[in-house]
């Protein structure tokens, strides 16, 4: 690639050549990707280098924007794996769960829309999946009572949980426990 080709690729924040080649910027010591998204630099300060190392070895230290020091970046990915977590471990507690996300620092639709991207399903959905098949297992496994089996999934009544499981199932969960026993 020319030199002139890099700074159009900078202009652009061209992702496609990610990877090929990392830009420097004399007055701000950092070094970025192609497709950083901070402010275009003046074609005066940039330097290019093939390989971050080539760039820390100059002096220049990597974008905590587009994280140049890592060879791969998807922090998309990295928050749906991390609002999945929460999922997993608050999926029965709403209360938690509603604040472990907040932390998250995103909003609930831009959460809808990286669980769907990285996943294919929405968080309600996956929580509801969650919330089944831990009842399911409580109904099969345990001799727990219909209301414990529901407020360890989450629901706070019982007729709620009836309803839910029976939406999803086609059964109450009472005769699913017995079916499954028998």
């Amino acid at each position: 690639m020319t030199t002139q080709q890099k700074w159009q690729a900078v202009q652009r924040c061209d992702d496609a050549f990610d990877g090929s080649f990392f830009y420097a910027v004399k007055t701000t010591g950092i070094f970025c990707r192609p497709s950083c998204k901070s402010k275009t630099p003046k074609r005066e300060n940039l330097l290019f280098f093939d390989t971050p190392q080539q760039a820390i070895a100059a002096g220049f230290r990597p974008c905590k924007r587009c994280r140049s020091d890592l060879a791969v970046f998807r922090p998309d990915h990295v928050l749906a794996a991390k609002a999945k977590a929460v999922l997993n471990d608050y999926f029965a507690h709403p209360r938690q769960l509603a604040t472990a996300l907040a932390q998250l620092g995103v909003s609930r639709h831009r959460l809808n829309q990286l669980l769907q991207a990285e996943y294919g399903v929405a968080p309600a959905q996956y929580v509801a999946a969650l919330r089944l098949g831990e009842a399911k297992h409580r109904l099969q496994a345990t001799s727990d009572s219909i209301t414990a089996v529901a407020l360890a999934v989450g629901f706070e009544q019982t007729a709620s949980f009836c309803r839910f499981f029976k939406a999803q199932t086609g059964q109450t969960p009472g005769s699913y426990r017995k079916e499954q026993r028998a």
